[in-house]
Parts: structure tokens; C-alpha cells; sequence
């Protein structure tokens, strides 16, 4: 359970191909808007990537993945987002809780249950730091990404 940099978190994501990105159960704005602004600019780099999660997504929140196709494919990188402790994974948990590659967290509980984590607890929502993550991999900002970010922090 190593903790790393926004840098290393990029660095580790550009990695990768089959990405698989994992929300909280019983979703709100800022794991939602996390995980979709994670999956378009990832998308947007050629990625295969899809978005998990163990409760349905409100449908306030459409907007922000609308028709967005979810690949299939077996995940060769797993990546949580606004997720402090393996519990909260729901469903998940049992499948997924012991696979997952990086946590992204603002939440200074994270029990830093993945193998690396990106935790910057000063963030006011944990799209800042899917932001900041963002800047390092020096992706373009499109408006669909900024919708999600604003809503993580709103």
C-alpha cells in the first residue's frame, strides 16, 4: 500500500490499456463525476475503458455519461475512485476489493486498501485531484470533462 503523486498516478495510468474504473456504492456527484471525467479523457487517449458501479447512478447525473458506449473487456488495470475504505465498493467488494490498482481519494479515512493510492485529503472533492491527474497527463479539458469535474464539486 504505497501512497504516490499526482505525477505517479499519471504516469501509472498512461500505462495502461484495459482500464476499469470503480465508484462507491449508492453514487453522489463526486465519485460520478470522478469516474466520468476519468473514462472520457481516457477514451479520449484511445483507452479501452468502462465504469463500475454497484448501485445504480442516479438519473440526475445522466448528463455526464449520457450514450457513452461501455466497452467490454477483461481489466488489466483497476482504479477506484472516490472510494476511502473496500466496503464501500458494495457489491464489488468480493470481486474487486483485492484487485484494485490505484485509489484516487480526497478522504484522509482512506484505509488504503489498493496497491497505490493518490490521496489528497486538502482537495475540497475528489474531482480536484482526478483534475490534477489530468493536468499530468497533460489531457485536454472538454467541456464534458469540466461538467463532471464542476459537479464532483459542486
Amino acid at each position: 500500500m504505497i501512497q504516490i503523486s499526482a505525477k505517479q498516478a499519471a504516469q501509472q495510468i498512461a500505462w495502461q490499456d484495459n482500464i476499469l474504473i470503480l465508484t462507491h456504492a449508492h453514487p453522489e456527484g463526486d465519485t460520478v463525476g470522478s469516474a466520468f471525467a476519468r473514462f472520457r479523457a481516457l477514451r479520449d487517449k484511445g483507452k479501452n475503458v468502462r465504469v463500475l458501479c454497484p448501485d445504480p447512478i442516479p438519473e440526475k447525473y445522466g448528463y455526464l455519461y449520457g450514450s457513452l458506449p461501455q466497452q467490454d473487456f477483461e481489466p488489466g488495470y483497476i482504479i477506484s475512485v472516490d472510494v476511502a475504505d473496500a466496503a464501500l465498493l458494495g457489491s464489488l467488494r468480493a470481486e474487486y476489493a483485492s484487485r484494485v490498482d490505484l485509489s484516487i481519494d480526497n478522504q484522509g479515512a482512506n484505509r488504503l486498501f489498493a496497491k497505490m493510492t493518490y490521496l489528497d485529503e486538502t482537495a475540497a472533492a475528489n474531482t480536484e485531484n482526478i483534475y490534477r491527474i489530468l493536468e499530468a497527463l497533460q489531457c485536454p479539458i472538454t467541456w464534458e470533462i469540466a461538467d463532471c469535474i464542476y459537479t464532483g464539486i459542486a
